[in-house]
């Protein structure tokens, strides 16, 4: 067995700090947990929120928890390992235990997500969870007349996608113009889907990679990794063999969170260098 390099890398990137509030749909705004099911419609709509949620089709998001089924199939989407579980993320996603999604167990793709302010604004992020098999998604900035003033497209394939993996969109404006965000399914009207939609940021774009602190330690025969950096930010984890004029190779991506991310992998046992970099 090698020896095992434990080392410690700092990325030093510009940060800035996240001033919107974060909804993670673990609690309401007066603070008490969210459970399975639980209907979404206007609990945010007052500050520091300021937002409403609501299907073109007229019906309203739920509550979905990890490991939530219906008969036999998952209430968002199938997971981790090879999409074997239900509403299971990845490791290190960040996402809790809750997510906005529709009403029914995975079918047919639901209907375009409208969240819509009572005020407008000029940015906004969030993740979507689980973008595998071909899928993708659209996610539209637009003004109070519903014109499109900025979008961005998720895709299976693209960097941070995949199975269990939070993909993350943001918009940044140059005025408080977002007076909706609209979330629409975009890949084959067969494909059996459901939303996945955590951590949004109603007014506020993804932070900037800030200072990353990465550790490296064996127990047994795992490798773990700490990983403490930007909340909400996104890091990528790399890996190489040798020291000397290393090849490095991407081994996952994570959203970090406070205090730390923590990621333990028999598969790692063999590699002795580790880093993580910021990606924006």
């Amino acid at each position: 067995m090698p020896k095992l390099w434990s080392s410690i890398f700092n990325i030093l990137l510009l940060a800035r700090a996240v001033e919107a509030q974060k909804i993670d749909f673990e609690t309401l705004p007066n603070g008490n947990p969210t459970t399975g099911g639980l209907v979404i419609s206007n609990q945010f709509s007052a500050p520091p929120y300021g937002v409403s949620f609501r299907f073109e089709d007229g019906k309203f998001p739920v509550i979905r928890k990890v490991g939530g089924s219906i008969n036999g199939r998952p209430t968002a989407f199938w997971g981790p390992p090879n999409s074997t579980t239900f509403n299971q993320p990845a490791t290190g996603q960040n996402v809790g235990t809750s997510f906005l999604s529709d009403s029914d167990a995975v079918d047919e793709p639901p209907a375009p997500l409208v969240v819509t302010y009572a005020q407008p604004v000029a940015a906004a992020s969030g993740f979507i969870i689980d973008i595998d098999s071909d899928e993708s998604w659209r996610v539209e900035a637009r003004d109070a007349a519903g014109h499109v003033l900025a979008q961005v497209e998720l895709k299976d394939g693209d960097h941070q996608t995949g199975d269990g993996i939070a993909s993350p969109w943001s918009f940044a404006l140059p005025a408080a113009d977002i007076q909706s965000i609209r979330i629409v399914f975009t890949g084959r009207p067969d494909d059996l889907v459901g939303l996945a939609f955590d951590n949004f940021s109603p007014a506020e774009s993804l932070p900037t990679p800030g200072p990353v602190h990465l550790n490296a330690k064996r127990e047994a025969d795992n490798i773990i990794l700490s990983l403490v950096g930007t909340p909400l930010a996104i890091y990528r984890i790399e890996q190489a063999n040798s020291a000397n004029n290393p090849d490095w190779v991407e081994l996952t991506s994570v959203v970090a969170s406070s205090p730390s991310v923590t990621l333990t992998n028999t598969i790692m046992a063999e590699q002795r260098l580790f880093r993580a970099v910021g990606v924006e």
